[in-house]
Order: C-alpha cells, then structure tokens, then sequence
C-alpha cells in the first residue's frame, strides 16, 4: 500500500535470453539457467502438479536458495505471470554476480566474511491459472529452472498480500538460518542493491538490530472509498499508525521473526505494509528508519546523469520508466565498480 505513486504495469513476453551467454553489465556475463537438463525440469514439474493436488502449502521449494549460506536475502512480491519483470530483475538488480565479495562484514579483529547475497521471489496462484494447465505449467517451469521462486498455495490477489508475507517469512525463517539480513521489494522496483547491502553491513556493526530502514509514512489517513478503501469494521481509527512503503525495507532477521511470531497473536489485515510495519511494528516497539530523500516515486529521468553515491542517490525508484530500467542499473553498477573507496562499511 502506498500513496501518491504512479504505478506502470507491463505484459509479458518470452525471455530473449535464456540458453545463452548474456553480457547483463559491463565486465559481467553469465550462463542463463535454461541449461539445466530437460529430464530434470520435467521431473520437477511434474514434482509441483502433484504437490498442488495435495493442497501442501508450499508447491515448489525455491532449491537454490535454500542451499545458500548468503546473509543478505531480497526477497521479492511478484506475481504469476510476470515473467518479464522477474526475468528484467534477474539481468540487473538481483544478479549476484555483480556483487561478488566487495561486501564483507568484520567483527572482531581483522577477520572479515562475505556478506553475500541471495534472491527470491514469492508468488501464489492466480485464477487465470488454476483455470489453464499451460500457464499453470509456465510458472512451475521457471521455479525449476532457476531455483528461486517459492510458489505457495494461495490466491495470488491484492487482497492476499499479507497472507504472501506470512509464507516468505515462514519459508525464510523455518529454512535459511543464515539469512541475518532480510530485504522485501515489489518486482516494480528499480532498486540499488549496492546501497542497500552497505545498509546491512552497518546493521552487522550493531547499528539498528531491532529496526526497520525503508521510506515512512507518517500516521497517514485512513482511506474508505478508492483502491485502498477500509471500512470502519475493518479498522476503526482514522489514522493508520506510521508505516513503510511496500515498495522496499530492510530488517535483521531479528525483527522478521518478531513480526512472525506477532502475526499469530494480532489479527491479519489484508495490507501487508500496514500490517507488518505498522500495526505488528507499532504493537512491538519497532523503530521505523525514515530514507524518504533516497526513494523516487514518478520518473528520475535524469537519474543516469547525475554524479553517483549510493547514500545520495537512487535507493528506490517506484514507478520508474521500464524502457530506461536496464541503462540506469548499469549506470548505477558501473559507476560503483569506479568509485575510488569501494564499498562503505
């Protein structure tokens, strides 16, 4: 949930890049996953359909996150058929391979450790789908493929937001123990990952263990009509309490498995930025870190032109033009790799 902010929506269309070797930054290449054996994918596929007869919670296991020992987790709501976005995302902002070992934490001494890093999305089922076997099968091809979807048992609507939170973070917490930094981002993000692992590594120092870095919004009206609409039986108070933006926060683990725990206690409400940043934050003791100066809500345009640094820059960009997505991340990793004092710690 958020206010004021122009959203874009685009359509799918088949991955271009798939099966080959594909540059996606300067000096960086990598082999797409669609190399993994066809017996294999088959199998798996044929794992999910069986699994969602059974009404299991959880249809197909993200395989290549789970065997990650990475501290640094994205964590991303996307939604079944936006392969596009997913496939866009894995080219820029969530490619590990431009972060390589530049992020390391020290504590203690002059022993260092990487951070690392790790992706995954989370998405449920859409009628479309549970109506259609191949665009059933299409979602269940691309998590076996590359091993980084967890694709619940669930409606995939806007009204189960909150109920996608609850099973990323159950999934998260019951296993990637070593996940100590956790990020939540919408797939309509451009995000700048690089600032957002300096922001772990000063949480690894011990600032900010039981608090919440995201872009504020402070005791915002309580809307009953519109998109957003809340009835008084819903929530009463006119004022909801302060909440992040769903676009993008960073929390320690620490805090993700407060807010868990609170979930079975204190009713759901079906916005999940309110729910677990607001509500479960508030009720909780939580502090909320405002960044609303490093979030751009409409269309930097002239972002890519501007002098860079990840702590006076992009951050977030919401509703940003998807035609300039790629051009500005490489803009953002190639003036990273060139800044003379590499990453902050």
């Amino acid at each position: 949930m958020a206010f004021g902010i122009v959203l874009l929506y685009f359509q799918p269309r088949p991955s271009e890049w798939q099966g080959r070797n594909v540059r996606v930054g300067p000096g960086i290449e990598t082999r797409a996953s669609g190399d993994e054996g066809h017996g294999d994918k088959i199998s798996c596929v044929q794992r999910a359909q069986h699994t969602l007869e059974q009404r299991s919670d959880v249809i197909v296991d993200p395989h290549h996150v789970r065997n990650s020992d990475a501290e640094f987790l994205l964590y991303v709501h996307s939604t079944p058929r936006h392969f596009w976005k997913r496939d866009m995302i894995r080219r820029t902002w969530g490619n590990p391979a431009f972060f390589s070992s530049d992020f390391r934490i020290t504590q203690g001494g002059n022993d260092s450790r990487p951070l690392g890093f790790n992706l995954m999305f989370v998405v449920g089922l859409d009628q479309f789908q549970l109506d259609n076997k191949e665009s059933l099968d299409a979602i269940f091809e691309e998590s076996c493929l590359h091993g980084d979807i967890l694709v619940a048992n669930f409606l995939d609507t806007y009204q189960n937001l909150t109920l996608k939170g609850l099973r990323a973070m159950s999934w998260i917490d019951k296993n990637l123990a070593l996940a100590h930094y956790v990020m939540k981002v919408d797939d309509d993000v451009l995000l700048n990952t690089y600032a957002w692992m300096e922001n772990a590594m000063w949480m690894a120092q011990g600032s900010c263990q039981s608090c919440i870095l995201c872009k504020l919004w402070f005791d915002p009206p309580v809307q009953r009509q519109g998109k957003w609409e809340t009835t008084p039986d819903e929530y009463p108070r006119e004022n909801y309490p302060s909440f992040c933006s769903g676009a993008a926060y960073l929390m320690s683990r620490e805090v993700m498995g407060r807010l868990l725990a609170a979930s079975k206690t204190v009713p759901h409400y079906r916005f999940d930025d309110v729910y677990f940043t607001g509500i479960l934050a508030e009720t909780l003791g939580i502090k909320r870190v405002d960044l609303n100066a490093a979030y751009f809500w409409l269309y930097p345009t002239d972002y890519q032109y501007r002098p860079y640094h990840p702590t006076d820059g992009l951050y977030v960009a919401h509703g940003y033009d998807f035609s300039k997505w790629e051009s500005t991340w490489f803009a953002v990793a190639d003036r990273y790799r060139k800044r003379p004092d590499g990453p902050r710690r």
